[in-house]
């Protein structure tokens, strides 16, 4: 069992016998919390999980800043999202949700005025919520809906971006974003890219990200279409990942005849990772965290999806962007519902992935990125 997996089974059980002993309001919640806004002198956004949702919460943060240009906005978060927060200018602190840090969040009980749970699931974000807020803002579905004071339905129709717009409405805020939040770098960062690139190429570049989050790795196009793509391209590609993701990345490169195909997995910081982004013409992913971060930087972000609905997850706004979903004919797409945590494990693997992955074709792709 993975990290991620224990991390999943103890929430749901342990978390959720926690949340069910909660009562559904406290007593001193009785007035709406839009009526207390002057009162909010501090408050507490709780953003546990996943690079792609922290970027799609990023929107409704920065409406919060615009809403109470006074109030201390701390982020709770782990390690593996909360460097997010440091290339954004409306967060004032970073708490650390990890096992080192728990004897000081013991000792913050009630320390906000208002704790807002962005997560969509999980039940240890609601109790941080109700433990460190006197007042809190959550989805009201599953028994975690029982922790908060003032609750928002979570809108399955919407996208993601959106819907962590409507924790707002609480506050009397109706608002839907037009776009991510764009990330800024430095410029010793955007320097040290550019020079890295300019030993491949100084035209065109295409940018591929082949890989996906362990959560659900059967998201991933086969490695042979991502192949069959770049030796149908007269153009440099750089194809990105981490650091455990080169070996797999490096599986296309051996498939290729396109001799200008470039293994950048491990190899940039992630401020580089964000820099990149200015310089790509165009970026080609699975449904997964960069996908969102290229989008928010601006670049031309083509999404390719099979478990998960693009209406929900696809590179934002869709309007400028593509997100190419062919799965609507299986039974068993979408298979993922993460406001429910409904990750089943696939039961359709062909070419070593989701079958719904495998009906997207090359020519749609290259398509999408021939398109101006």
């Amino acid at each position: 069992m993975t990290n991620v997996s224990l991390e999943r089974l103890i929430d749901r059980y342990v978390g959720g016998v926690l949340c069910f002993l909660c009562r559904s309001k406290t007593p001193d919640q009785k007035s709406k919390i839009k009526d207390q806004r002057s009162k909010i002198e501090s408050i507490l956004v709780v953003r546990l999980w996943t690079l792609g949702e922290t970027l799609l919460t990023l929107p409704m943060m920065k409406r919060l800043r615009e809403e109470f240009p006074d109030t201390k906005i701390t982020v709770l978060a782990r390690d593996r999202n909360k460097g997010i927060f440091k290339y954004v200018d409306f967060v004032d602190e970073i708490l650390s949700f990890e096992a080192e840090n728990i004897g000081k969040i013991l000792k913050m009980r009630g320390k906000f005025d208002l704790a807002i749970d962005t997560e969509p699931y999980l039940r240890i974000s609601g109790l941080l919520a109700r433990f460190l807020g006197k007042r809190q803002i959550g989805f009201d579905h599953g028994v975690r809906g029982r922790v908060y004071g003032e609750k928002v339905r979570y809108d399955a129709d919407k996208h993601c971006a959106e819907i962590m717009c409507d924790l707002l409405w609480p506050l009397g805020i109706k608002y839907r974003p037009d776009e991510l939040v764009r990330l800024e770098v430095s410029g010793q960062a955007k320097r040290s890219v550019k020079a890295k690139l300019d030993k491949f190429s100084k035209g065109k570049i295409i940018g591929m990200h082949p890989s996906t989050a362990e959560s659900a790795t059967y998201r991933a196009w086969p490695k042979k279409r991502f192949a069959a793509l770049i030796n149908a391209l007269d153009t440099t590609v750089v194809l990105t990942g981490a650091k455990g993701e080169h070996k797999f990345n490096e599986e296309i490169v051996k498939m290729c005849r396109n001799e200008r195909v470039v293994n950048l997995a491990g190899l940039l910081s992630f401020e580089e990772f964000i820099a990149l982004f200015d310089y790509l013409e165009a970026y080609v992913s699975n449904d997964t965290g960069p996908m969102h971060l290229a989008a928010a930087q601006g670049c031309k972000t083509i999404g390719l999806f099979g478990p998960n609905l693009p209406e929900r997850f696809g590179p934002y706004p869709l309007s400028e962007n593509k997100a190419i979903y062919c799965a609507g004919e299986l039974p068993c797409s979408p298979c993922i519902s993460v406001h429910t945590g409904k990750f089943r494990k696939c039961q359709r693997i062909k070419d070593g992935t989701g079958e719904c992955m495998t009906l997207i074709g090359v020519d749609a792709v290259l398509n999408q990125i021939s398109k101006k």
